[in-house]
């Protein structure tokens, strides 16, 4: 897709948070975590979908993460990171998708 060197490494860091979250939470009741990954390019627009089978409803809410803090920024980061990033729950688990638009490619298209 051409993506500049910078937006990539945006979207390596919020995919790896969004994955880590999934293996870390995401466990059915079988526990060892199943993690699908997808990535599709709908012209400029990246749309990257994590899904797990986690049991809760939706991602924690974003807060103000302290420095001093190890743990409890991945969501805040894939929200910045990131054009869009949204979750609901499916039959499997909770989803999560993530959008990268081009640079210089102009409006985003609704999913």
């Amino acid at each position: 897709m051409g993506f500049p060197r910078e937006d990539v490494a945006d979207v390596e860091v919020a995919v790896s948070e969004a994955v880590t979250n999934s293996v870390e939470h995401g466990a059915g009741s079988g526990g060892a975590p199943e993690v699908v990954v997808k990535c599709r390019a709908l012209g400029d627009l990246l749309v990257v979908e994590i899904e797990d089978e986690g049991l809760a409803e939706s991602l924690p809410p974003c807060a103000e993460a302290s420095a001093a803090q190890e743990r409890g920024r991945g969501v805040l980061m894939m929200r910045a990171l990131m054009d869009e990033c949204e979750n609901c729950r499916t039959e499997n688990g909770i989803m999560v998708r993530m959008t990268k638009q081009k640079a210089g490619a102009g409006q985003r298209s609704s999913l």
